[in-house]
């Protein structure tokens, strides 16, 4: 009886490791350090920040239409009802920054969010006191913690959801170097594919518990727990995948790619002021959909929306129709070869 097996049965072996380390070790230090130097370059720039205007509705219109006026399109601003509160829509993460015109005042008030980066503040204020100064008002700035954890650091999200990447990376490279990218079964590949499964699971939760536990912010657990199983699956189903179809030269580069998309989440930049092309891609990806919705429910209690789940989910299921199609074509690949005069079966390992 003809067995069949998978051309790589015992791991990446130490070549393997070697081809891994090295781009591994290249990328986290040169991609965090490129992204800095070119953000220090082009500076930080808000794009299609959420803002709201507060104050008579011809002025508020009038401050609106300014706002959107501005090059680069730094503000997406809407007119809120005079009498609301400015404070309570970036409480509870609808917006990010208001400008209340009050006329029994001197000066304009600017309240921003917490959770916002101060490079990033200081441009916004920038912006809006160009703005006051145009109608001889002066500018206040405040700051307004969120609904939800308003003690806890601002970066809590971003590190949480890098320990997830490279966690996801760390179990593709270990099961790899033990047991091969492929296995020589169907009934094997479902039990690696549940076991990535299962760590994913204890890794979102640990995180997500230690995360609780050892710092001020408030974490639902299994919402982002959940969240963070799906990010480290997706990140080892995308890793185990690429190696299959492309060999070791495939793990290295998608161990390179998962981390250098990762690079974002070092620097705790706001992803809307990453220069160009990172401003477009990061939210596409594995990362950037993960912070988008962990950053909600740290600080806000969830609200996210509907695109960066599909966006995570989606590579998940990607990941895993890559690994399906590359385990039926290598096997396509090895059953041919088996049917060869003079070729050998081999049993698997």
């Amino acid at each position: 009886m003809t067995t069949l097996t998978t051309t790589a049965p015992h791991g990446v072996g130490r070549r393997g490791v070697v081809l891994v380390l090295v781009p591994l070790v290249a990328v986290l230090v040169l991609a965090p350090l490129l992204l800095a130097l070119q953000v220090a370059r082009v500076g930080t720039e808000p794009r299609d920040l959420e803002v709201g205007v507060i104050g008579p509705v011809v002025v508020s219109q009038a401050v609106v239409e300014r706002g959107g006026g501005l090059p680069g399109d730094p503000f997406h601003a809407v007119v809120l009802a005079e009498d609301a509160d400015p404070a309570a829509p970036v409480r509870a993460g609808l917006l990010a920054a208001t400008v209340a015109v009050d006329f029994r005042e001197d000066h304009n008030t600017l309240l921003v969010s917490s959770t916002l980066s101060p490079a990033l503040v200081a441009e916004v204020r920038v912006r809006v006191e160009a703005i006051s100064s145009s109608y001889g008002r002066s500018l206040v700035v405040g700051s307004v913690a969120p609904a939800r954890s308003p003690d806890a650091w601002r970066g809590t999200p971003y590190a949480m959801v890098l320990a997830w990447v490279v966690a996801g990376v760390a179990l593709a490279v270990g099961l790899s170097w033990w047991r091969g990218p492929l296995s020589a079964t169907w009934r094997g590949a479902f039990r690696r594919t549940a076991a990535l499964a299962a760590s994913s699971v204890v890794v979102g939760l640990l995180v997500s518990l230690a995360v609780g536990a050892l710092s001020s912010a408030d974490v639902d657990v299994l919402r982002t727990g959940a969240v963070g199983a799906v990010t480290v699956a997706a990140t080892a189903w995308l890793v185990l995948g690429s190696e299959a179809l492309f060999g070791l030269w495939g793990l290295a580069a998608a161990v390179s790619l998962a981390l250098c998309g990762a690079a974002p989440l070092l620097l705790a930049t706001d992803a809307g002021t990453l220069p160009a092309p990172w401003s477009a891609l990061f939210p596409w990806t594995v990362g950037g959909s993960a912070l988008s919705l962990v950053r909600q429910d740290v600080f806000f209690g969830g609200g996210a929306g509907l695109r960066p789940v599909a966006v995570l989910v989606s590579w998940a299921l990607l990941a895993l129709l890559t690994l399906t199609a590359a385990r039926r074509e290598r096997l396509a690949l090895v059953r041919e070869a088996s049917l060869r005069p003079g070729s050998r079966s081999a049993g698997p390992t």
